[in-house]
């Protein structure tokens, strides 16, 4: 293919494995308030719209795990974060493991 022809796709890196991907392959993780003494939690942002900084994951519990582990959630929200808000991400990541 030409390359003066190829469409261009947004990519975004992994924050759990570091590997470079198309946006759409991706999920998009956002910072939510945080309660009065806590630290903010994470949510997905289904859509990938939400406002404010974004952490981006590949769709893999393996992925997300690593962010977690290795700090990359924190790094990228630049500060600490409660990622127990994931685990509905993470069953349904299981979920979508067991069945392929």
């Amino acid at each position: 293919m030409d390359p003066r022809t190829e469409t261009l796709r947004p990519e975004r890196t992994c924050v759990g494995c570091r590997e470079k991907a198309a946006r759409d392959q991706l999920v998009r993780l956002v910072r939510v308030g945080s309660p009065e003494d806590g630290v903010p939690r994470i949510r997905v942002d289904e859509r990938s719209t939400a406002p404010g900084r974004g952490a981006w994951v590949h769709p893999d519990a393996r992925c997300l795990d690593l962010a977690v582990t290795r700090g990359g959630l924190a790094r990228s929200f630049r500060g600490p974060v409660d990622a127990g808000g994931l685990d509905e991400l993470r069953r349904r990541l299981g979920a979508s493991e067991s069945t392929t």
